[in-house]
């Protein structure tokens, strides 16, 4: 296979035009051989996007280590090409969610396939072939990327504008709003939640058994990779299983268990009281079904591309043992380098601790060392002045995701390195959570982020647990620090400091 990334160190061709949409998109700690897939997967490949979606496109996009720079005006162009077509199927929105849904089902299946392979069994060619059958397959899925985050406003504003037309209650309101932005499917961290706690209420009544240990192992080969994010953290392990277990067994698990299974019944009767007192029309009925599916597609689509990767930590670990390289190393790999069986030396790797990498034009650059680090410094300083500067404030506003209010000590989350960090009755304070946050929001009292919307992550899980979370905050991880005691007042939406960390 023939590299399909450039080197170069022209810094010129990572020149940001004064009239481009380009801005800040999220900042997130991933692996380099992940990270590749991504622009990979959102350059323009014309047969690709027009067999699978009916349209082309090609997303610019710059990736400075963590932060993610991106061109929204590849967004509204998204977003015009769907809505062009929508206006002659108006099932395309869900013929596409069927389609992410398909081709992301099939892709997991085939990483499950390739975890329970006996790889010390495996010559490093074979190895190597399951590596690229994987990325295609990744870089095939990031077709559906950019969909959620295309038609996501026109949902939300649409949802909005319809409940507005029935002068609905500020209470009522709010209400309708929130169970009509619950997921019309289980995710699968939803799923992870239900069989932990059921294991743990096991655990309680019987201690350990030969079953019981079955069952905890059963978990983690079912939903260990949860513990990885875009080849960030280590997939979850027995003992891992076993102690969040024992955590669990000792916190009411059987309250919990019935929460998150009365939510999906209150949801379903909430729905039921919705249709029988505002009659919705059939086309108010068809965007609530469409609003539904994409709460659950939006995480589904990410889930598929960090959980299939995380399947294959155990082809990492061999090859890197083969390679006299750690894990991480391979993990700082470029893909075709592991396609090509032409790994880097130590030395070579050891530069990648800065990389910046740019999907422009239909081609994938990338620069290495001193040249990506003095990019890296030129972007920081056009992107940092666009920025509004943080003002040291006491109380700090955001989005209702889950009712309640609760005082407790914050712990602010980089990311799932610094999950321990988390204790009983902490608020979890973090950019974004994902699903191999989990373990963490389990012993939180309430969750704040700086980000999020409807769809995101956060919302959903707070709902699930019956925990206070605040979303959107934009500076909540700027503003607090570890140690600050703080009430988070989620039935207004404020964050209060109380006491600040010594």
């Amino acid at each position: 296979m023939k590299p399909d990334m450039i080197e170069t160190n022209d810094l010129l061709l990572f020149k940001i035009p004064r009239d481009s949409g380009f801005k800040e998109l999220v900042s997130r700690n991933t692996s380099l051989l992940i990270r590749c897939m991504f622009p990979q997967g959102l350059l323009n490949y014309p047969k690709k996007y027009t067999k699978l979606l009916g349209y082309t496109h090609s997303f610019n996009s710059i990736y400075l280590n963590e932060k993610i720079i991106f061109d929204f005006n590849k967004i509204i162009e998204e977003k015009k090409k769907i809505f062009g077509l929508l206006e002659k199927d108006p099932d395309l929105l869900l013929k596409y969610a069927k389609l992410t849904e398909d081709e992301g089902n099939k892709l997991m299946e085939f990483s499950f396939k390739v975890k329970k392979m006996d790889f010390s069994k495996v010559e490093n060619k074979g190895l190597e072939s399951y590596f690229e059958k994987l990325y295609k397959r990744i870089v095939d899925f990031m077709t559906f990327l950019m969909i959620p985050f295309a038609i996501q406003g026109y949902l939300e504003e649409s949802i909005t504008a319809e409940l507005k037309k029935y002068n609905l209650s500020e209470k009522k309101f709010e209400e309708y709003y929130a169970i009509l932005t619950t997921p019309i499917k289980d995710n699968v961290g939803y799923l992870e939640q239900k069989n932990i706690l059921k294991i743990a209420i096991k655990f309680k009544k019987q201690g350990m058994s030969e079953k019981i240990n079955g069952l905890i192992s059963d978990h983690a080969f079912k939903y260990g990779q949860i513990g990885t994010k875009y080849g960030i953290g280590v997939p979850w392990t027995q003992k891992d299983v076993l102690e969040r277990i024992k955590f669990l067994s000792g916190s009411n698990p059987e309250e919990k268990l019935d929460h998150l299974v009365q939510s999906l019944e209150s949801v379903e009767n909430r729905l039921k009281e919705f249709n029988r007192n505002i009659k919705p029309s059939k086309e108010f009925t068809d965007l609530i079904k469409i609003l539904r599916t994409y709460v659950y597609i939006r995480t589904f689509r990410t889930n598929v591309i960090s959980n299939s990767f995380g399947n294959f930590f155990p082809l990492f670990s061999e090859l890197a043992k083969r390679k006299k390289l750690t894990k991480d190393e391979i993990l700082a790999c470029f893909p075709h380098e592991i396609i090509n069986g032409d790994y880097p030396s130590k030395s070579e790797l050891k530069k990648r601790d800065m990389v910046a990498l740019g999907g422009l034009h239909g081609k994938l650059y990338y620069l290495v060392g001193d040249s990506a680090e003095k990019l890296i410094v030129k972007l920081d300083k056009i992107f940092s002045a666009d920025k509004e500067e943080i003002v040291e404030t006491s109380e700090i506003n955001g989005k209702i995701a889950n009712k309640g209010i609760i005082k407790g000590i914050v712990k602010v989350l980089k990311d799932n390195s610094e999950l321990s960090k988390v204790n009983r009755g902490d608020i979890l304070v973090t950019a974004m959570t994902t699903p191999d946050f989990v373990p963490a929001m389990e012993k939180a009292a309430g969750f704040v982020t700086d980000e999020g919307g409807i769809l995101c992550h956060a919302a959903i899980v707070s709902r699930e647990m019956n925990k206070p979370c605040i979303i959107s905050t934009k500076i909540a991880t700027q503003i607090l620090h570890d140690g600050d005691l703080v009430e988070v007042d989620a039935d207004n939406g404020v964050v209060k400091v109380l006491e600040k960390a010594e």
